[in-house]
């Protein structure tokens, strides 16, 4: 074992799972490690580590010095233990890594939450990447430079994957699954419903997947992907009314899609339209339950100055979640509204104990101290 892969073997296999660790992880770390070992009882495992936030474009330290010695050395592994089927797997970071290293080994791949496209504002690798190492591989969409056999899951509250699965499409071979309520980590969402082992075993034997049953129609539409995910970039960059303009467009083509309805609220809150930032945040909760746009409507009726109805929305989120930080904060300031300041430090104090880095949490808290 060394601090950047492992090789688990399983003598008398001919097939090898390769599992590609995300951003963020120390050397000596691997994601996927219990169900790696447990895949291991029936195939040779590989778990790597990209050490600094790579994305694999430098390979894998001590498989080789660059990608291209770092996949001789697999294959050469292969030839040795007698593997002729090989499987990438991995989530973001590492699900990059498992369509990147699928491509070029060659070998079958099943990517979670992947971004296809490298350097896409307020992506990933653009917010995360060391961009010391040069970006050989950076879109992964191009079916005349990449093939890919197998299976690409996407997220349908992360416009940023929802838009690079969308752009692979062009890949015939390749079968895209949407998964409704799901952000950037559909593997963990499998995983801890206990159903990730049998999906991916289900992969490397041949078998049909399982049934998914947060499967959504997000490509259906061709415009939504690109309205989707320029509503959440403009959101991001502060520019309101183009925000609100494409994520009322996302939501025309694909009603279904409760953080489409999320970021037009969020538009229409920043814009001073505290009733329809209402009206989209109850549609947003209506399609899927869930703390935010619950806790946002209880913002759009403090900004229509209706503290007692706002307050009775921020009681009822943190009844079922209560560990919500801005549910907290939210009621704080309705208590505060109300006349009522004790119950008012009380509530933002929960709020920034639950979220003690939130800055604009902490600052009410100090005005009330």
């Amino acid at each position: 074992m060394s601090d950047h892969h492992l090789f688990v073997e399983c003598p008398g296999s001919n097939k090898l799972v390769m599992f590609f660790t995300a951003t963020g992880a120390k050397p000596g770390l691997f994601n996927w490690w219990a169900v790696g070992h447990q895949l291991a009882e029936s195939a040779n495992v590989l778990f790597v580590n990209g050490w600094s936030n790579t994305w694999y474009q430098d390979g894998v330290k001590g498989l080789g010095d660059g990608l291209e010695e770092t996949l001789d050395t697999i294959r050469t592994w292969c030839d040795e233990h007698g593997v002729d089927e090989l499987y990438c797997t991995g989530q973001s970071m590492g699900g990059y890594g498992a369509l990147l290293f699928s491509a070029l080994l060659p070998a079958r791949v099943m990517a979670f939450g992947a971004e296809a496209i490298l350097g896409l504002p307020h992506s990933q690798w653009e917010r995360k990447a060391n961009k010391t190492i040069a970006l050989l591989h950076r879109d992964l969409t191009d079916p005349e430079k990449y093939s890919f056999e197998g299976c690409l899951f996407a997220g349908e509250r992360d416009p940023l994957d929802i838009l690079c699965a969308s752009k692979m499409a062009a890949h015939r071979s390749l079968r895209i699954i949407t998964m409704r309520g799901v952000g950037h980590g559909p593997a963990g969402h499998l995983k801890n419903r206990d159903r990730l082992l049998p999906m991916l075993q289900a992969w490397i034997d041949g078998k049909e997947l399982p049934p998914v049953k947060e499967a959504g129609r997000a490509l259906e539409t061709e415009s939504f992907p690109q309205d989707f995910y320029d509503a959440w970039v403009f959101g991001r960059e502060k520019q309101w009314q183009q925000s609100q303009d494409s994520a009322c467009r996302a939501a025309a083509a694909y009603p279904m899609s409760d953080e489409a309805f999320l970021l037009k609220g969020n538009a229409l809150m920043q814009l001073g339209r505290a009733p329809e930032a209402f009206e989209a945040f109850a549609v947003s909760f209506c399609l899927r339950n869930r703390p935010q746009p619950l806790a946002l409507m209880g913002h759009a009726l403090r900004q229509q100055e209706e503290p007692l109805e706002a307050r009775a929305v921020y009681i009822k989120t943190l009844q079922r979640w209560p560990n919500h930080a801005p549910a907290y904060f939210g009621l704080g300031l309705a208590e505060l509204k109300l006349g009522h300041r004790e119950a008012a430090q009380d509530a933002l104090l929960k709020a920034c104990t639950i979220d003690p880095k939130n800055i604009h949490f902490q600052s009410w808290l100090k005005r009330l101290s």
